[in-house]
């Protein structure tokens, strides 16, 4: 049935007079190291010798989720691959970054990123990044959401915050503005910047790990936003961390926190002293978890929290591989047939 199906991906929207907060859920494909792009036995494999071939991907919510305008962002996703010289099956190895193209409504691109990871290209489709999608399009869809100080929890890419704010702006069109970008900083070739949405004064991007900060920077800085706009920081959420009194965001946003009980009384801690009064935390994880019950129990009854619940789901839309010449600009896709394979649905 549908309503069982939209149980395996919840969202908790918690806000009010309380600080509060949101949650999800997700899941697709991957490729190994070296992958076969011609499964059948009877199709023909062509010369993929000094080729590009490039996947897309196009990430929206369906009209089926709980928010009142569904379309207002596409991601679309494209990664490329080369042929594996040891092999002469179909077999690919994945080349470059993983691209991120964010659209309108009306399938204008409004943005483009090519994500800097710590692995020197991707490794095919990391269904780990599905929540942060979803989230990335929740936010372009609740304009509203994201005000004043906004803080992102373990952001690791950083790429939820980073997107969502640049996304909300590009939706309301307050994204690009010809102004020259800080040398050293954001250099992009035609000295544009993206500014944050006019309701957030700040966005904070935290994680507890180095490595994963050194990626956020270099998103960060690939983006064209200024550093005064965005702040990284190391934190720990989950080893009980002193939590000064002048420290208060308006929005905390987080994907996939809650793993366990003891993580989840820590998640609840930080974010209910962590918010400003009427703020509002956005949390996207599996429904399947016990931990996220727990969540919703210690947010109530512990701290005061309102809180709402509705669903997202999440299609992803998968298409055939597109072939390009090596060194052939990437307009040429839009010159070819968009073939769709298969479209998955991830509820949260």
């Amino acid at each position: 049935m549908y309503t069982q199906r939209l149980l395996l991906l919840v969202i908790i929207v918690f806000s009010a007079l309380q600080p509060g907060v949101l949650a999800w859920i997700s899941s697709p494909r991957s490729f190994s190291s070296s992958s076969r792009l011609f499964s059948s036995s009877n199709e023909q494999i062509p010369d993929l010798t000094g080729k590009i071939i490039v996947q897309r991907v196009i990430h929206r919510l369906s009209e089926q989720s709980d928010v009142s305008v569904h379309d207002n962002l596409s991601i679309e996703e494209r990664i490329r691959f080369v042929k594996d010289p040891k092999k002469d099956d179909g077999s690919v190895l994945p080349v470059g970054r993983r691209t991120l193209i964010l659209r309108d409504k009306n399938e204008k691109e409004l943005y483009k990123l090519d994500v800097h990871e710590t692995n020197p290209t991707h490794n095919g489709f990391d269904t780990d990044l599905f929540s942060t999608y979803a989230m990335i399009i929740y936010i372009a869809c609740n304009p509203k959401l994201l005000k004043g100080r906004v803080m992102e929890l373990e952001s690791q890419l950083g790429l939820g915050g980073l997107l969502g704010t640049i996304a909300l702006a590009g939706v309301l069109g307050e994204n690009v503005h010809p102004e020259p970008a800080v040398e050293d900083f954001a250099p992009n070739k035609e000295k544009f910047h993206v500014h944050m949405p006019k309701n957030v004064e700040k966005l904070v991007l935290t994680d507890a790990n180095e490595e994963m900060l050194n990626d956020a920077f270099f998103n960060i800085k690939n983006a064209g936003l200024q550093p005064h706009e965005v702040v990284l920081q190391k934190f720990d959420w989950n080893r009980h961390p002193r939590i000064p009194d002048e420290v208060r965001y308006d929005t905390i946003l987080g994907c996939d926190l809650v793993f366990d009980f003891p993580t989840v009384k820590e998640l609840a801690r930080t974010t209910a002293f962590m918010l400003a009064p009427e703020g509002t935390f956005v949390h996207i994880c599996p429904d399947g978890r016990e931990s996220l019950a727990y969540l919703r129990q210690f947010l109530v009854r512990a701290y005061k929290m309102d809180t709402n619940i509705g669903f997202l789901k999440l299609q992803t839309h998968e298409y055939k591989f597109q072939v390009l010449n090596q060194g052939e600009s990437e307009e040429k896709l839009n010159e070819q047939e968009l073939v769709p394979v298969r479209v998955r649905d991830s509820f949260f």
